[in-house]
């Protein structure tokens, strides 16, 4: 016999209007921004303006929140008046294009090369690519006919880096001649600037940029600075694998010279670019960042705002206003009436976005207090649930509102998401989220940097010395997790830290 049983269940049903707003707030600026634009393409009555010069959504402290424009009046807020906020946006930028001004850059000890290397800095300012930048300093009458076709390929064929890793084989193919033509090409690439393009390895990179530079400035340098750069074009010929292994004193021994001569050797490679096509790689690929939240000190208190100058003004059109009240066509009244209402829906969707922000926002500020006072390397453990349980919202909204947002604070412009860090689950390998244990990966991290910079150069910390240091700072790790973290932290083992001197 078949029993047929009943039961209550509850199923949370999202409203359409509430979708709609889940939608607006996890939206970037610029996603927001080109949602208002197409919604403005689709939707007659709205009517976008201009984006504001400056404006602050600034919530009521006792009954809510509410929008402040600032079209050259003076901030309610705090007495930052419209042009004030609008130097500080200025200032910023600058601040920006100075801070990355150096970015990227190969910095060479010679004068004509670091030029050089201002020029294609400039280059990459004006988003030239690294083929355009190539390309144009051929000369068409040097290289005619299929010549020139075979460099153009061989140019449009570097990866990002400036690398060429076709076999010669596979191009002769192509163009239906001999790989000899096809290295002939390659040379020519390989002869322009930035030294080091058109290379098929990490070593041939290399040996293309200390040669050109010992042929620049052999003229120019004394008896002592040219062998240096002699002994570096050796040792990428010949030792990358030694000196990849830190072993000093084996290349010392082999060349019959003491171990400082080789540290200066080491230092003038180190002075090259292993990716120098990835300068304007990077440069192209780089964007300025809009912070949808600020951080400032008032008074000794954090205050939280929500700067909406980058936001798109929009008003319900005018006309059509006017038209929805002497039309009397109902099928166009009622057009009007959802497109108006569109528009309402989206004015009151962008309030509580900023709400909500400035509301989640404040709850990090008052978990992260010791970041905002102190500055980085001063986290404390947090996860979206801490914030979800200090704002009564649900994880998912915080998750929402966390995404591709970005703060600004005193000590500089940080994705929100950078904030969430975890708990270290002591002596095991697994991350947890405890409450009582207040070690994040940033405090292993500047730990075992303190440790490291302690220890004797010659002699260094095994991992299983520095888990006993790091055990007596209360900090229990197994040897293991602590070379796992030292290899993400791009911290060499105890033979690549070990220095040599000379006996």
């Amino acid at each position: 016999m078949l029993e047929v049983m009943m039961k209550p269940l509850q199923n949370q049903v999202l409203s359409p209007d509430l979708l709609q707003y889940f939608k607006v707030l996890q939206f970037s600026s610029e996603e927001l921004r080109e949602y208002m634009e197409q919604m403005a393409q689709d939707n007659p009555v709205m009517e976008l303006k201009d984006i504001r010069v400056a404006g602050l959504y600034v919530p009521d402290r006792e009954a809510g929140a509410e929008t402040a424009e600032l079209d050259g009046e003076a901030n309610a807020f705090s007495g930052i008046s419209a042009a004030e906020w609008k130097r500080m946006e200025i200032q910023r930028k600058l601040d920006w294009l100075a801070s990355t001004d150096h970015q990227n850059r190969v910095y060479y000890g010679d004068d004509t090369e670091r030029a050089n290397d201002d020029y294609i800095q400039d280059l990459r300012e004006y988003g030239e690519s690294l083929q355009e930048y190539l390309k144009s300093q051929l000369v068409d009458s040097l290289f005619p006919g299929q010549d020139r076709e075979i460099i153009d390929y061989i140019i449009d064929s570097l990866d990002k880096n400036g690398y060429f890793s076709e076999p010669f084989s596979v191009t002769a193919a192509i163009f239906h001649t001999d790989e000899q033509k096809i290295m002939k090409a390659l040379q020519v690439v390989q002869d322009l600037d930035p030294a080091g393009v058109g290379c098929r390895d990490l070593k041939e990179c290399l040996l293309l940029q200390i040669k050109r530079r010992n042929v620049h400035t052999g003229e120019r340098t004394d008896a002592n600075k040219r062998k240096v750069r002699l002994l570096s074009e050796s040792i990428i010929a010949e030792d990358l694998r030694e000196l990849a292994r830190n072993r000093i004193h084996l290349i010392a021994r082999k060349y019959h010279i003491d171990i400082e001569t080789v540290h200066e050797a080491v230092a003038e490679i180190k002075k090259l670019n292993p990716k120098p096509g990835n300068a304007f790689n990077d440069r192209m690929n780089f964007q300025y960042v809009t912070p949808d939240v600020l951080v400032v000190t008032l008074e000794g208190n954090f205050q939280i705002l929500a700067p909406d100058f980058h936001i798109p003004r929009f008003t319900v059109n005018r006309y059509y206003s006017q038209l929805l009240e002497t039309c009397e066509e109902e099928k166009t009244r009622k057009y009007l009436r959802d497109k108006i209402s569109q528009v309402k829906r989206l004015q009151d969707e962008l309030k509580m976005r900023s709400s909500t922000l400035i509301h989640v926002s404040r709850a990090l500020v008052e978990h992260q207090h010791r970041f905002f006072e102190m500055g980085p390397g001063n986290k404390i453990p947090m996860n979206l649930g801490d914030i979800a349980t200090k704002t009564n919202l649900s994880i998912s909204t915080i998750s929402r509102t966390f995404r591709c947002k970005y703060l600004q604070c005193r000590w500089g412009v940080y994705p929100m998401n950078y904030f969430l860090t975890y708990a270290i689950a002591g002596k095991g390998e697994k991350t947890v989220q405890k409450k009582e244990c207040n070690v994040t990966i940033e405090h292993i991290k500047a730990e075992l940097c303190k440790i490291i910079s302690k220890e004797d150069k010659r002699k260094p910390l095994s991992d299983q010395e520095i888990m006993e240091k790091l055990k007596d700072r209360g900090i229990e790790l197994s040897r293991r997790t602590i070379a796992k973290y030292r290899l993400n932290f791009g911290i060499p083992d105890r033979y690549g830290r070990r220095e040599f001197s000379q006996e």
